[in-house]
């Protein structure tokens, strides 16, 4: 199937077709970092903002006694002993009761990008309370909300595949800065359905969302899968997916051979045509202006630098 997605590209020019190349589709699953998400808002205010409060949170007397935090400990004890043992300079816990022990793991985690499940529940722990408490705000690019309102009036499921825990794909959408999101979404997936560059992983995902909506009657081409990265692109049309690569600003991951290998797109309302056939002037093209015209308190997102190609691809 990658050669499949290769097939789309026009070999004159080197260049990806537009997403609206794409054949006709009933089912969206869609990355959020990079994609709906500015990549700035996850490492420059979720991931710091987490890491400023792992030990206020754990040495709080209401969640030291809560049994989902001492599981989360006890899974870090025990990834650390592991770690620890292909890696002398690991900090391993030595002692579960030991916090500054836990939280310097936790730091040490954070700081090498490792994507484990005790971690993940842990941050949208406390993503949770600065949701609720209204500190945060998820951050979600305006063209992405009358897509997910149109898609919704037109019956076409929008499904969520992230390397963040369900958790916190649901705190992100349903604290939005657009307002309550997770309406307008009809499923959550995270690692625990295996990584996201592996073609198996997609096959459970459509299996799971096969028995979900069995009047769908879908196939794995049925399926849109929108990220910014190739490899999980890649991963995905090995599946048999159809697939469409998100040029965004502040995405690193974006190059010209991705962009050259498989349908592009830069704003959501781009990606209406493939089920509806819409034209320029339709609604959600003014649905999409209208969003961008809504008011009030972004989260303040720094930009993330942006790879050579996408700033080019922009351009063109």
């Amino acid at each position: 199937m990658v050669e499949l997605t290769r097939a789309l590209t026009s070999t004159r020019t080197g260049r990806a077709l537009p997403a609206a190349a794409l054949a006709p589709y009933k089912l969206v699953v869609a990355d959020i970092e990079g994609t709906t998400t500015d990549i700035a808002f996850v490492h420059s205010t979720l991931f710091p903002y987490a890491r400023a409060r792992l030990g206020e949170y754990l040495r709080d007397p209401a969640h030291a006694r809560d049994p989902a935090v001492l599981d989360i400990v006890e899974a870090l004890v025990s990834q650390s002993r592991i770690d620890g043992a292909d890696d002398k300079f690991v900090p391993v816990i030595k002692h579960s009761t030991d916090l500054d022990e836990v939280v310097t793991y936790l730091e040490w985690l954070m700081s090498n990008d490792r994507k484990v499940a005790p971690l993940k529940t842990l941050q949208g722990l406390i993503w949770e309370h600065g949701y609720n408490a209204g500190t945060l705000r998820g951050h979600v690019y305006c063209d992405v909300v009358p897509a997910l309102y149109y898609w919704h009036a037109v019956r076409v499921p929008v499904a969520i595949y992230s390397s963040g825990s369900v958790h916190a794909q649901k705190l992100l959408f349903g604290a939005s800065e657009y307002g309550h999101l997770k309406p307008l979404l009809a499923a959550y997936f995270d690692t625990a359905v295996g990584p996201k560059t592996d073609a198996t992983s997609y096959t459970a995902i459509l299996s799971r969302l096969a028995e979900q909506f069995p009047e769908m009657t879908l196939a794995a081409n049925d399926v849109l899968f929108l990220s910014d990265n190739p490899a999980e692109l890649a991963a995905a049309a090995e599946a048999g997916w159809q697939v469409a690569l998100a040029v965004r600003p502040g995405n690193p991951l974006v190059t010209d051979d991705a962009i050259a290998t498989y349908p592009t797109f830069t704003d959501f309302s781009q990606l209406i045509a493939p089920h509806t056939h819409a034209r320029p002037s339709s609604p959600i093209v003014a649905a999409t202006k209208r969003a961008r015209s809504l008011s009030g308190p972004k989260p303040d997102v720094a930009s993330s630098p942006e790879s050579p190609a996408a700033k080019r691809h922009r351009k063109n």
